[in-house]
């Protein structure tokens, strides 16, 4: 498809501006025969063929909803089972934070023991009563 010509008026400054930059970076214009044939732009070859998916049994619409704890929206369904399915945010944040402290309990006992394993923890009441 071609389209009618029109005129469009240019200044010159700006046709010199353009052939300055066409010299600068070494352009080279497409020169158009119009004895060609017009060529297509679409590719004719298939690349690639791709086995058919599955269909999906449920609905693949994922409705919005505000932020709910323990509800997953992707599956549309809570996020745990059993006791935390039902436990209050309060009642987590406890149950994480007593398993944080029993962990940091853990980790401040075998720290005390390596100390008083080392050689220099049998002095360490002779250099507090010195200090």
């Amino acid at each position: 498809m071609q389209t009618t010509p029109f005129r469009v008026t240019v200044s010159n400054d700006i046709v010199k501006e353009l052939d300055e930059v066409i010299k600068l970076f070494n352009i080279q214009l497409v020169v158009i025969n119009e004895q060609q044939a017009n060529g297509s732009l679409l590719n004719p070859q298939i690349l690639e063929r791709f086995p058919p998916s599955e269909r999906r049994t449920t609905s693949s619409i994922i409705q919005w909803v505000p932020p709910i704890p323990n509800w997953n929206p992707w599956i549309a369904s809570n996020i745990d089972e059993g006791p935390l399915a039902t436990a209050t945010m309060e009642l987590i944040s406890g149950d994480l934070r007593h398993a944080e402290q029993c962990k940091m309990e853990n980790e401040l006992k075998c720290r005390l023991q390596e100390r008083q394993n080392l050689p220099v923890f049998t002095y360490r009441q002779q250099t507090l009563e010195h200090i």
